[in-house]
């Protein structure tokens, strides 16, 4: 063999070589890439409850060995590769060996709860039902952390069944709410709910076609002319009314992060939209906003946008329900942060309030700008001075944070508390109540928040 072709056997070899390395390499990189696909995949489903992200990446910190309680930390990101929040693993048990694990989402810029999820996989469970959880997960979310009780709760926990569950504070009369959009099948959803004795006695969901030919989608259901998977939506919906009749509040319907339901026997539709105005007609409950209120309120909301009322407009039915989607018309309706990022649309209520507040300016300029100046104008805008002005102007409200924190329902025994899970009750940011009936449950719950709490306050470093 010659020089030349010994080269040409080494040349080949030496690619061959590098070949390997280069096939070698891309493998493990390959295997990894969709190992990591695989994970973030698991990730998402598991922790889309509590803190919905497009990726998340796993916390290593020593800091980590200090909290025995706390099993894993991850943090989300969303689609752009922006920070979320976190999502803590957390595990505590009481002085009984009772024991609550839960997946706490924590949001990245305000420190509010973003999701509480129990996992039920607890070797000796703290007795807490499915009902109490969502109960004890409503009172929480949006809050900031550290969280406290707002008084004195009991040890003893008593049961508490669907027919005992109260909503506060409601008043008597009929409700009712409309969705200002459209769904794919130009439904407009509503809810008509009437209260009676306090409580909620009947509810009503149904939805109105933008087609005036088109038969509202209760009746399209059962004449086959609108169909979902399983039982026709008539009966879904009537289903769904029913048990909102029986557990009175919508959150302890148990609707998962996809719309759906699984504690109400035949349904499988979305029920998201009936929750959210369930809620609103609720809320308006609260306040004695009635039906016809809300009717007048539409029409305020239609002046503004389209210059009539829904009697002039003819958007009637022949049912006597509003036949109008916003859709092409969400400017007014939409809530935008400071980046200008739309959050979230305002209810009719909301926006007919905006609207006539607007006009209320209106005529409080024009009625200055036709008197002549008073010389105490000035004297009276410094007497609203944040200096000057009465503490008890800001509606009764008490930063009673320095010091602890009194139970306002209680005649006696108003005490103190000096601390809250071994912190200071001038860091305690929030304040809840404990579920009837779950009282231990409930205080094994704050406390595993706090922990979370007192993990990110060494972790973030923050400052208190």
């Amino acid at each position: 063999m010659n020089g030349s072709g010994l080269k040409k056997i080494v040349t080949e070899i030496i690619v061959i070589f590098v070949l390997g390395i280069v096939a070698v390499i891309g493998g493990i990189y390959l295997s990894s890439f969709r190992k990591g696909e695989r994970e973030q995949t698991i990730y998402i489903e598991k922790y889309k409850d509590v803190l919905k992200c497009s990726r998340y990446d796993k916390i290593s910190s020593p800091i980590l060995d200090n909290y025995d309680d706390i099993n894993e930390v991850y943090i989300g990101y969303d689609g752009l590769g922006a920070p979320q929040g976190y999502v803590i693993d957390v595990q505590r048990e009481n002085e009984f060996g009772q024991q609550i694990h839960l997946l706490v989402g924590i949001d990245y810029e305000s420190a509010t709860l973003t999701g509480v999820k129990r996992l039920r996989d607890e070797s000796n469970p703290i007795e807490m039902d499915d009902d109490k959880m969502a109960m004890f997960r409503k009172s929480v979310i949006g809050k900031r952390i550290p969280v406290a009780f707002t008084g004195n709760i009991s040890e003893e926990d008593t049961s508490v069944s669907h027919s005992e569950i109260v909503i506060n504070g409601l008043h008597d009369g009929v409700y009712f709410a409309q969705s200002v959009v459209k769904d794919q099948s130009g439904y407009i959803d509503y809810v008509e709910i009437t209260v009676e004795s306090g409580r909620i006695s009947r509810v009503r969901w149904d939805a109105v076609n933008v087609d005036p030919t088109t038969e509202d989608r209760s009746q399209a259901s059962l004449s086959g002319a609108y169909s979902i998977p399983g039982l026709d939506w008539a009966t879904q919906s009537y289903n769904v009314c029913h048990a909102l009749i029986e557990y009175q509040d919508p959150d302890l319907l148990n609707m998962k992060s996809d719309g759906t339901t699984a504690i109400v026997e035949g349904v499988t539709c979305d029920i998201r939209r009936f929750i959210d105005l369930s809620e609103e007609c609720i809320d308006y409950a609260h306040s004695g906003y009635r039906k016809e209120r809300y009717l007048a309120d539409y029409d305020v909301v239609l002046k503004k946008i389209f210059r009539g009322t829904a009697e002039s407009l003819n958007l009637y039915n022949e049912d006597g329900f509003i036949v109008e989607s916003f859709d092409q018309k969400l400017g007014p309706f939409e809530i935008k942060n400071s980046d200008g990022v739309v959050t979230g649309l305002r209810t009719i209520r909301e926006l007919a309030v905006h609207y006539n507040s607007s006009d209320d300016d209106k005529d409080k300029d024009k009625d200055q700008d036709d008197k002549p100046a008073s010389p105490t104008d000035a004297a009276d805008t410094d007497s609203g001075s944040k200096d000057t002005a009465d503490p008890s102007a800001d509606g009764g409200l008490i930063d009673g944070a320095e010091d602890g924190v009194i139970n306002p329902d209680s005649q006696s025994d108003n005490s103190l508390i000096d601390s809250v899970d071994d912190l200071p009750m001038s860091e305690i940011a929030s304040y809840v109540d404990a579920v009837p009936g779950a009282a231990s449950g409930s205080k094994l719950a704050v406390s595993c928040i706090n922990s979370c709490y007192k993990f990110m306050k060494d972790y973030l470093n923050w400052l208190v």
